[in-house]
């Protein structure tokens, strides 16, 4: 599946693969696409996308494992709450094709046991207050965020005061 997508009405064109399927490193052009999509279109919205889809040597794994929270954490962060959230995070995918069958039930295998790991993260993130879901290719993710953003600023009180922010 190819990236497209634009910053705005004949603005900005992202890179694309062309009609080539889309492989596992092919996550990084989608995290890239969409980093420079909300810095044009959200520049004052605080996002943190990780290190997944960069090729790390293996002493370079073993430090970034070592300083990690866990695993199958998702890869986009957005840190506004809004919605009746208190966050947004995606786990970006390049097609629903690695997670999903044709008839939509999740891969089975020890080959698929991270996306059921990952999914279980997404679950458990929604049910602590996080809007939580899988992105599947930049215009998915794109649409998700736009929809995220577009939603009403949560209420929530500033740690310590007891006042209300938001």
């Amino acid at each position: 599946m190819a990236i497209t997508g634009c910053a705005g009405p004949g603005k900005r064109h992202y890179h694309t693969m062309g009609n080539e399927r889309m492989s596992r490193n092919d996550e990084y052009l989608i995290q890239t696409n969409l980093a420079e999509y909300m810095t044009l279109q959200y520049p004052r919205t605080l996002f943190h996308s990780d290190m997944s889809g960069i090729r790390l040597t293996i002493g370079q794994a073993v430090k970034v494992k070592k300083i990690q929270g866990g695993r199958a954490f998702p890869d986009w962060q957005i840190l506004e709450a809004r919605g009746g959230y208190i966050g947004f995070l995606l786990e970006l995918k390049t097609s629903r094709d690695e997670v999903y069958t044709k008839s939509g039930e999740m891969r089975q295998g020890r080959s698929y046991q991270h996306i059921h790991e990952q999914a279980d993260m997404l679950a458990h993130l929604y049910g602590l207050g996080y809007w939580a879901d899988w992105g599947f290719g930049f215009d998915d993710a794109r649409q998700k965020v736009d929809w995220y953003l577009a939603q009403q600023p949560t209420k929530i009180f500033k740690v310590g005061s007891g006042k209300l922010i938001g």
